[in-house]
């Protein structure tokens, strides 16, 4: 199967060779900075750097049930992001909001053009979630160097698809150099301890709900919140901080 160039706005969509499905062959990540004198876009008519882009990488943690899939789901509907790439590896985002998502890369393709790029990967990577997690920020990375304004790649429940003790090239490209690209970050996890360090320090914000666990409540007592009042939110409700500025601020969701 191959995948002709699709557009996405104005923008050529270059897709990377087509992954076998079954196969989930692992991606080399494209972090590389357009070469000296191009643009980096398929039309050369613009950089696409953006080295003034603020990042945001937002980390939503909390007990099951707490309210945190509310949040991360109006978050995204909020966002002002161009582009939203969302990794639906559990189905549940498509079937919440009652969109059609992209199982093909051929619907990728499609998707990305209009705005939203919902990607459940059962099909093209069947028992191989990590790899098509892999695959799906390689795709985010590569499209957002080409294209300008701001984009966002969002996860659920990332301690499924990423480990405590490394970090993927792919992730690492997303969190690192995706800001001089416009590409920011929005993720939940159950616990925050469940998250490679690396991935928790490019953190600019979290969010959390309720949090039991000693070791949870213990990171989030050393990023500035109340381990009292972290252990003693009702479901739905909701402490976040900026990492940047220290600002705080409190709400519920339901």
């Amino acid at each position: 199967m191959n995948l002709a160039p699709a557009r996405a706005g104005n923008e050529l969509i270059q897709p990377d060779a087509t992954p076998k499905p079954g196969t989930a062959e692992p991606r080399r990540a494209h972090c590389q900075d357009p070469p000296s004198g191009e643009s980096g876009n398929a039309a050369g008519s613009r950089p696409v750097m953006q080295l003034e882009h603020k990042p945001s990488k937002v980390l939503i943690v909390g007990c099951s049930g707490s309210g945190k899939t509310q949040y991360w789901t109006r978050y995204l509907l909020g966002s002002r992001a161009r582009l939203k790439f969302v990794f639906d590896h559990e189905g549940e985002f498509a079937g919440r909001l009652k969109f059609r998502p992209a199982t093909t890369l051929e619907q990728l393709a499609t998707a990305a053009g209009r705005g939203w790029c919902v990607f459940d990967p059962a099909r093209l990577y069947p028992g191989a979630t990590p790899e098509a997690f892999a695959f799906f920020l390689d795709f985010a990375f590569t499209l957002s160097t080409q294209t300008g304004g701001r984009k966002l790649f969002a996860c659920d429940e990332l301690q499924a698809v990423t480990d405590t003790h490394t970090v993927s090239p792919e992730l690492a490209c997303v969190l690192e150099t995706g800001r001089r690209y416009g590409l920011d970050f929005a993720a939940i996890a159950q616990q925050p301890n469940l998250v490679h360090n690396r991935v928790r320090n490019q953190a600019t914000e979290v969010v959390t709900f309720q949090q039991m666990d000693p070791r949870a409540v213990d990171w989030c007592a050393a990023v500035g919140f109340d381990p009292a009042a972290v252990r003693g939110l009702a479901p739905g409700q909701y402490l976040a901080r900026n990492l940047k500025t220290g600002g705080p601020a409190a709400g519920r969701v339901f």
